[in-house]
């Protein structure tokens, strides 16, 4: 009885860590004027975080690149892993990431932004959503879920756009726009 406690406790832990990217991959946000809308309510002025000052030094408000460098560190020893092509940032796809991840840790609410925003053109696109505790943390939740995993493991991808915003709990909120 005893072990089968166990195995329930792991359970129950995994699809807590996880709820969180479920969600990310059923939750869409609605498109038009009325998102347009509600982004431009947006409360908190987007910052950049000064070089060094991560989000494991401190829960500061703003954007991370540090942190988004280890995004991209982590996605391609994974991708080159599995014998893919490491994929490369583009600066207009991050534009598009930094831009959704602020919004989404305002609203303290995982959705996916609306594809119209990707800069043209390409042949496929993706987004993958999520929040945590740190780089290795969620990217791990990412990679153990399938959506997120056929995602960022995708051959159709070339270049990806990595935006980490984190918000006044310290929380690491990431955006990735993939384009292929």
């Amino acid at each position: 009885m005893h072990g089968n406690l166990n195995l329930l406790a792991r359970r129950a832990i995994t699809a807590l860590g996880c709820a969180a990217l479920v969600g990310s991959v059923v939750l869409f946000v609605a498109g038009g004027s009325e998102q347009a809308t509600a982004q431009e309510r947006s409360t908190s002025p987007p910052v950049m975080l000064a070089a060094g000052a991560t989000a494991a030094h401190g829960a500061t408000l703003g954007f991370d690149p540090a942190v988004e460098q280890q995004f991209l560190d982590l996605i391609n020893r994974d991708r080159t892993a599995a014998g893919l092509p490491a994929l490369v940032l583009d600066a207009g796809l991050q534009s598009c990431a930094r831009e959704w991840v602020h919004w989404i840790s305002d609203q303290q609410q995982l959705s996916h932004s609306p594809g119209a925003r990707f800069p043209a053109p390409y042949q496929g696109a993706g987004e993958t959503v999520g929040y945590g505790s740190s780089a290795a943390a969620v990217h791990d939740a990412m990679m153990r879920d399938g959506d997120h995993y056929r995602i960022i493991m995708s051959g159709t991808f070339s270049r990806v756009g990595i935006g980490v915003y984190v918000d006044r709990s310290g929380r690491l909120w990431v955006t990735e726009d993939f384009q292929g």
